[in-house]
């Protein structure tokens, strides 16, 4: 928009599902335009909570397995996670499986039967065995890609007409298929080998995996990612939603589009996110965590008794946390986040960055906070 208004140039905005920082600008920032929101069609929330109190524990809803096994067209389920199970647990003392290098929680991988690390690369093969009370009762917790491909495939052992294709960023490549209909599985990567002029069914296997993230952004991802396959689909196709939740704010502004923008505006306000302050993200790493860790909160102190009265009228520091994974690229990651007020924004971010080290990463208007 600035760049528009020096070049004196006319400025176009284009979205099957605009942002929430468009949204304000265009109803309270005073940008001219004319448009209107439309209910996204063919939608339907299954509610896997009512599938438990009614007895059934698998991974899809009745609903969608008697889908699976009758529809003619391409079917598509989106999973949000890799391997087979999300993590490993012992149902003795509670230990989980986290990878000795970065701590993140382990992925199990049935076809190698091995825990993958899918940060650091990292695999250790799966004993069977709990590491910290050698007990026996491991416990597989959370679907991922090659969990629902097996339970696909079980489903359809008569069904000849489609070929069952898994791609999740480590299985290989699509090859010609032999059969004119399809059932793929699979994380977003798959999005570029979806033919969705013939894609009939569209499932989405656990989006609230994506609305527990710790991110301000989480709710306004799934958003886009529902908007996304809406629009990409054919007019005639039907979008599936399997949920715990299904009171949660996205799916009840599924058919009121301005509830959710409304909404949640009014948490980001509340917090002081953007789009009423402007974010600038602070990232430092060193091969050692204490020597990461120790920088990070010399930085904050620094900033803290630096800065004047006056300064820290527009500034606002958030104390340095961790990132997620803690250990990425063979370094420690620590953050420092700091909220500008919005109709000063550019001055102070000048101003702020004349006390930041060389040694540290600035990230302005991040995606992301903790990761």
């Amino acid at each position: 928009t600035r760049k528009a208004s020096l070049e004196k140039a006319k400025l176009v905005f284009m979205s099957f599902s605009p942002s929430c920082e468009s949204y304000f600008h265009i109803h309270k920032g005073g940008w001219s335009a004319t448009w209107k929101l439309r209910p996204i069609e063919n939608v339907n929330i299954v509610d896997m909570a009512e599938e438990r109190r009614a007895s059934h524990f698998g991974l899809l809803a009745r609903s969608m397995i008697e889908r699976i096994q009758t529809s003619d067209g391409d079917i598509l389920l989106l999973v949000q996670r890799r391997g087979s199970a999300t993590s490993v647990g012992c149902r003795d003392c509670g230990y989980t499986e986290k990878c000795r290098v970065c701590q993140n929680i382990l992925v199990f991988h049935e076809s190698t039967k091995s825990l993958h690390c899918h940060y650091c690369r990292t695999q250790n093969p799966f004993s069977g065995q709990c590491p910290n009370c050698h007990g026996v009762l491991m416990a597989l917790r959370g679907a991922g890609v090659e969990l629902v491909e097996k339970e696909v495939r079980t489903l359809c052992e008569n069904k000849t007409s489609h070929d069952i294709i898994r791609f999740d960023g480590e299985s290989e490549h699509f090859i010609s298929t032999d059969r004119p209909s399809r059932i793929l599985i699979g994380t977003e990567a798959i999005f570029p080998h979806v033919r969705f002029d013939k894609t009939t069914t569209i499932i989405f296997v656990s989006l609230d995996q994506l609305l527990a993230m710790p991110e301000y952004r989480a709710q306004e991802h799934v958003w886009h990612c529902i908007g996304e396959m809406h629009y990409r689909g054919q007019k005639n196709a039907d979008v599936f939603i399997q949920t715990h939740i299904p009171n949660h704010l996205i799916f009840r502004s599924i058919k009121e589009p301005d509830r959710f923008y409304r909404s949640d505006l009014q948490a980001r306000k509340a917090f002081d996110y953007p789009p009423y302050h402007y974010l600038a993200r602070y990232l430092f790493s060193d091969q050692a965590q204490e020597v990461a860790r120790r920088e990070a909160e010399r930085l904050f102190h620094h900033l803290e008794n630096t800065l004047t009265t006056e300064e820290k009228k527009h500034i606002l520091l958030i104390p340095p946390v961790v990132l997620h994974p803690a250990y990425y690229r063979g370094k420690y990651w620590y953050t420092l986040c700091a909220k500008l007020r919005i109709d000063h924004w550019s001055e102070t971010l000048i101003l702020l960055n004349t006390h930041i080290p060389k040694t540290w990463k600035m990230d302005p208007n991040p995606l992301h906070v903790l990761s």
